[in-house]
């Protein structure tokens, strides 16, 4: 990769994260949980937004952020669909979520801590 695709990639890297880092993801479980919290992250489970725990405030930015398989898929529309009615205020976004997955060439949270780190030390 020619250095300024690598410091490109670098900036989006950056950029996402830093959006990330303003709201709060939901993911699907506590291993998604960790690997955001190590990337300064905040996020809430699945089941814990399904059930009405998770205690988001009004106005809040959501980012709903799945593996990128069936099951899923299928938690983030239901995730998404559980939060526009319960937290109307509040901005949800799909889209970054699958570009960090993307850009990491990963299929599911646990995998991008490796990546992103890798990505940040490159440059």
């Amino acid at each position: 990769m020619q250095e300024t695709e690598r410091a490109e990639k670098r900036r989006r890297l950056i950029a996402i994260l830093d959006e990330l880092r303003e709201g709060v993801a939901v993911v699907e479980g506590k291993h998604d949980i960790k690997a955001l919290r190590d990337l300064g992250i905040s996020a809430f489970s699945y089941e814990t937004v399904m059930r009405g725990r998770s205690g988001i405030l009004p106005g809040a930015r959501l980012y709903i952020l799945t593996d990128i398989d069936r099951r899923g898929v299928e938690k983030a529309e239901a995730a998404y669909a559980e939060l526009s009615v319960a937290n109307a205020s509040c901005s949800i976004n799909r889209s970054k979520g699958v570009a960090l997955l993307r850009m990491c060439n990963a299929t599911s949270v646990e995998q991008i801590y490796r990546p992103v780190r890798e990505i940040m030390e490159e440059s």
